[in-house]
């Protein structure tokens, strides 16, 4: 008798075959997905205006933005058309469902989405504030150290069963059940 293992990611459970194919089709997606992007963007001028990103934080949040709402669907498109002909190729050896499966595909380009938030937003703005009293190497240790709690999040976010995401799981629990009971006091 064998043990399926199921894994959680986001909100749904996938077998150890349907996570093979998800993890193939998130990899391949990142992996190609990426440089036609940049390749693209580069072809038709979208990254033109990278030496007024360099003038202000301002400028550096607005290049990163748009860098991360060109490469983010790139990644998912190429992430999607893996795993549908992967789908096609394993649907009468597994009994995998489309729907999840499609569900799936959006772990790695949701990630990078947050990720080019938070440098966009948060650490690109702080590490040039950080300029103006320090050096490039301590900005760049600071900056580095601000984007951990953040990651930290992220893991926690998109792999409820690990030990991070349990543990905000916790959190979150314990946080209803006070709101709850000052509720119910009320």
């Amino acid at each position: 008798m064998s043990v399926i293992r199921m894994v959680q990611l986001l909100v749904a459970k996938y077998s150890k075959e349907e996570e093979k194919v998800l993890l193939i089709s998130n990899v391949s997606g990142v992996c190609i997905g990426v440089p036609a992007a940049v390749l693209t963007s580069y072809v038709f001028g979208f990254f033109s205006d990278w030496t007024l990103a360099a003038a202000t934080s301002y400028g550096w949040t607005a290049f990163l933005l748009k860098i991360g709402a060109i490469i983010v669907p790139a990644c998912w498109t190429v992430t999607a058309v893996i795993c549908f002909f992967s789908f096609r190729k394993h649907k009468k050896e597994f009994s995998i469902d489309f729907k999840r499966m499609m569900l799936g595909t959006l772990i790695f380009p949701l990630s990078l989405a947050y990720d080019f938030l938070i440098l966009g937003l948060i650490v690109f703005p702080f590490c040039i504030f950080l300029l103006q009293y320090l050096n490039y190497g301590w900005t760049f240790c600071i900056g580095s150290l601000t984007l951990i709690p953040f990651l930290i999040f992220e893991f926690a976010l998109f792999l409820p069963e690990s030990r991070a995401g349990r543990a905000l799981g916790r959190s979150e629990r314990a946080t209803r059940k006070h709101s709850d009971e000052t509720s119910s006091q009320s």
